[in-house]
């Protein structure tokens, strides 16, 4: 927590944004969680350590990024599709950006559906790693609040923190240059 909270601060005045992955932690679990669908292995006292690391570094973290791993005692939906993991997350750092892991990945039967499920969740951005699929997935955005399936008001808030994150960056720019 020492190295990475005075890591995360030098990054801060190199102009570097800083992330926190995977949320709500690993716990002891080997497997990587976007080759397939992926159970957090581990006590609840192991996740409540991870918590506990989260929680002393969220105050100096831009982003957040929720794991695809499923926590079963918690959700039946992976870390980056629950609304109880990512309010969670927004609770330690309600000005961070809360980021999934890819939505695309094996792991999802559905990538728009995780995407959906991830912004009614509360996540703010979306690791995409298959490029072809931006256009369609952002269009699906559009699509979706046009029908009244998403909340207009949700997608402002986001662009939101996007927004005032990307302002900040830009002040310690221009303090330090």
């Amino acid at each position: 927590i020492d190295f990475a909270s005075f890591y995360m601060v030098l990054m801060k005045e190199n102009r570097i944004l800083t992330t926190l992955k995977h949320f709500p932690g690993y716990g002891n679990t080997y497997y990587n969680s976007d080759a397939g669908k992926t159970y957090y292995e581990g006590t609840v006292e192991d996740y409540s350590t991870g918590l506990s690391v989260f929680s002393q570094l969220a105050d100096k973290a831009d982003f957040i990024m929720v794991s695809n791993l499923i926590y079963p005692f918690i959700d039946s939906m992976p870390a980056s599709m629950s609304s109880d993991i990512i309010s969670q997350a927004r609770l330690m750092n309600k000005y961070s950006i809360i980021i999934t892991d890819d939505i695309a990945c094996k792991a999802h039967d559905n990538p728009f559906s995780a995407l959906k499920t991830s912004f009614k969740a509360g996540a703010d951005m979306f690791i995409l790693m298959d490029h072809t699929m931006a256009k369609p997935m952002s269009d699906s955005i559009v699509e979706w609040i046009n029908r009244g399936e998403l909340n207009k008001g949700d997608l402002k808030e986001k662009l939101l923190r996007i927004i005032l994150r990307k302002d900040y960056l830009s002040g310690i720019i221009r303090r330090n240059d």
